[in-house]
């Protein structure tokens, strides 16, 4: 609800108040720099990297989508120079993400692999209380501005698993 107040909030007054602002709805951010290590990437790098079993706090199969933390920079700096343009739209709200729903079991393997590692995965609880699938529709903003991210989800994964594997052995 919080979430739907300041896109509309954010709509009302770019047009009523001539406020130039839009709404950026990304997919999960991942990448280097992140220690919240509860998050489902820092934390499966780190046990990873660390030869720690894994626990899920939910079956694995709930699903994701993810942008990488380098596509979301380029997506403020792009919207940035589109809203000097006379004939941009403000007060709108635009999505960005890879658009692909992966499990959280699938996301664990993929880093495991890129790790190359086989570590043991438990299953500590059913969330019942999160979303069990998110996935973002990006169909707006590559119609309007011509965008798709320049990172797939195994590069973004690589450079953030190369990320932590430095920081962690210092």
């Amino acid at each position: 609800a919080a979430k739907v107040s300041q896109e509309y909030l954010t709509r009302i007054y770019s047009e009523s108040y001539n406020v130039k602002a839009v709404t950026i709805r990304c997919a999960n951010f991942f990448g280097g720099y992140d220690f919240c290590f509860n998050r489902i990437v820092p934390y499966v790098i780190r046990c990873a990297l660390n030869n720690e079993t894994i626990e899920l706090r939910s079956s694995g199969e709930f699903t994701r989508d993810f942008l990488y933390i380098r596509d979301a920079v380029y997506v403020n700096k792009m919207l940035l120079k589109l809203m000097n343009n006379k004939d941009f739209e403000f007060g709108q709200a635009y999505n960005f993400s890879l658009e692909i729903e992966n499990s959280v079991m699938e996301i664990v393997n993929k880093i495991l692999d890129i790790c190359e590692k086989k570590l043991d995965i438990k299953i500590s609880g059913n969330r019942s209380s999160e979303i069990p699938n998110m996935r973002l529709d990006c169909t707006k903003a590559k119609n309007r501005f011509n965008w798709l991210p320049k990172y797939s989800l195994e590069e973004g994964l690589k450079e953030t698993v190369d990320f932590y594997r430095s920081y962690l052995s210092e």
